[in-house]
């Protein structure tokens, strides 16, 4: 694991992280349009990894975790960018969602996959899917060079939401 930290824009710190999947962060403050440099944390992460994962109390990785633990249910995200390695074909997304969240003004960038991914289905056969991320929130965040899509949203338990001013450009 690396990090460097130096003085950012508008007054906030910049953090370089390299390593595994992470889910904490907090950003300077400052206003954040979608685009620009205006977070206050960056979170850089190799080929092949997803950034930031939000985990419902029965999931871990891409299966199940028997019995369930802790989950990140109800987690808050604000103003940090998550930047992947380049803009090439793959399968890991910044951001992945199988429980609820709350995010603001977080900027996924340079995926292999899709910017965010959002999959959920509280009643599955299929492991990779199992999750609940109804009441999710997304504010004034976006996705840019991703090589999916910007935004992914699949299943039938992702449909009660709040999106305000998501700006996807050249996913």
């Amino acid at each position: 694991e690396q990090r460097r930290v130096a003085p950012g824009t508008g007054g906030g710190q910049v953090a370089d992280h390299v390593g595994d999947p992470l889910a904490v962060g907090t950003g300077s403050g400052d206003a954040f349009l979608g685009l620009g440099d205006a977070a206050g944390v960056v979170f850089s992460f190799p080929n092949g990894t997803d950034g930031i994962v939000i985990h419902r109390q029965n999931t871990l990785a891409g299966g199940l975790e028997a019995p369930p633990t802790n989950g990140a249910d109800g987690s808050e995200v604000r103003g940090i960018l998550i930047r992947g390695a380049g803009y090439s074909p793959g399968n890991v997304s910044g951001v992945v969602m199988r429980a609820r969240a709350v995010f603001t003004g977080v900027r996924v960038e340079k995926y292999q996959g899709h910017g965010w991914r959002i999959v959920a289905d509280a009643v599955t056969a299929d492991p990779a899917r199992t999750g609940n991320a109804n009441l999710f929130n997304l504010n004034m965040c976006a996705a840019s060079k991703c090589w999916g899509h910007g935004l992914y949203v699949d299943g039938a338990d992702v449909n009660a939401c709040n999106i305000v001013g998501f700006n996807s450009i050249n996913n």
